[in-house]
C-alpha cells in the first residue's frame, strides 16, 4: 500500500514555537521555547533551559552576528569597507578602519546584524538537529518538524491541498530532498536526528 502525505498548507514558521540546541555552557542539548500570543500576533518572550548542565537564557543574542561598517576615509576620502562574520556580538563596536591609501585611522560605530544560519530565531543558539544527507546539510527545528519531514520523505504519493502557493513547509524543501534517489539516505539520516532529540 502506498504512502500518502498531504500538503495542509503548514509554513517553517509554525514550527518556530520550540527549538532543540546546543547550550553555549556545557555544549549540551537544550530547548528554547516560545508561545505564540494569537490576540497580539505575535511571539511571547522565549526561554533556553539546558537538559545537561540546566544553563537557562530569557534574553540576549548570544549567537553568530554579521559585522559590517561602511565609510569614508577622513584622509583622503576613498570609501571604506569592513565584513566580518563573528560567533558572538563583540563587547565594543566602534573600531578605527585603517585606509590602505593614506594610512589613517577613521572611527566608525559597526552594525551588528544576527546571522540566521542554522540556529535558533530567539539567542541565536546552533541548532542540535543536524546531520549531512547527500552531499548537503538537513536539519529541523524540534520533533514535530522532524516528523512532519519524515512523512514527506516517505510518501510515494504527495498532494497539495491549500492555497499556501509556495509558502508551505513541503514545496520549500530543497529540491535533492525530494528526490527518490535520496530518499533511503534522507530516511537514515532523519533516524540520526531522531536519536539527538532530548
Amino acid at each position: 500500500m502506498k504512502t500518502r502525505f498531504v500538503d495542509k498548507g503548514r509554513w517553517l514558521g509554525s514550527f518556530a514555537g520550540e527549538f532543540v540546541v546546543r547550550c553555549p555552557r556545557c555544549e549540551g542539548v537544550g530547548t528554547v521555547r516560545r508561545a505564540w500570543d494569537f490576540e497580539a500576533r505575535r511571539w511571547l518572550a522565549a526561554t533556553f533551559v539546558c537538559g545537561g548542565c540546566g544553563h537557562t537564557r530569557r534574553h540576549g543574542w548570544a549567537g553568530p552576528v554579521h559585522l559590517s561598517a561602511r565609510r569614508r576615509c577622513g584622509g583622503c576620502g576613498r570609501r571604506l569597507d569592513y565584513r566580518r562574520l563573528v560567533k558572538t556580538t563583540p563587547a565594543r563596536t566602534r573600531i578605527g578602519l585603517k585606509c590602505p591609501g593614506c594610512g589613517t585611522t577613521t572611527s566608525t560605530e559597526l552594525c551588528v546584524t544576527p546571522s540566521r544560519a542554522l540556529v535558533d530565531d530567539c539567542f541565536g543558539l546552533p541548532l542540535a538537529l543536524r546531520t549531512t544527507c547527500a552531499g548537503h546539510t538537513l536539519w529541523a527545528f524540534n520533533a514535530e518538524h522532524l516528523a512532519c519531514m519524515r512523512d514527506f520523505v516517505r510518501a510515494d504519493l504527495r498532494e497539495r491541498r491549500s492555497t499556501a502557493g509556495n509558502r508551505s513547509i513541503a514545496s520549500r524543501l530543497p529540491i535533492w530532498l525530494k528526490q527518490a534517489k535520496h530518499r533511503p539516505e534522507a530516511l537514515r539520516a532523519l533516524d540520526r536526528l531522531e536519536r539527538l532529540l532530548p
